[in-house]
């Protein structure tokens, strides 16, 4: 790499660095866990549309339901700690009850 390259990737990395250090961080994950929410409700309101449904092929169907999956699962990481579910190790090994 030429030193251009490497001058650059490590202003990359130190920014990067120094916006995961910074104090607004948490508004910095909820502008994402917005962004995500409203591309979400974007897609899913096209999956109850019934024009658009029978304008795609099946195949893309299934792709736009794993995107939906997609965008549920990577606004997970950037939810505050505070309202993600706490378990206790009791609570997920109480036995069932399968009666």
């Amino acid at each position: 790499m030429s030193k251009l390259n490497l001058t650059v990737a490590n202003l990359y990395t130190a920014f990067i660095k120094s916006m995961k250090d910074s104090s607004n961080i948490d508004k910095h994950y909820r502008h994402i866990v917005e962004t995500l929410e409203t591309a979400y409700c974007c897609l899913e309101d096209l999956m109850d549309d019934p024009i658009f449904l029978d304008t795609i092929h099946g195949e893309q169907e299934l792709q736009l339901d794993q995107s939906l999956e997609m965008i549920d699962s990577m606004k997970f990481f950037f939810l505050p700690e505070h309202l993600l579910p706490q378990f206790l190790d009791r609570d997920r090994f109480d036995p069932a009850d399968v009666s």
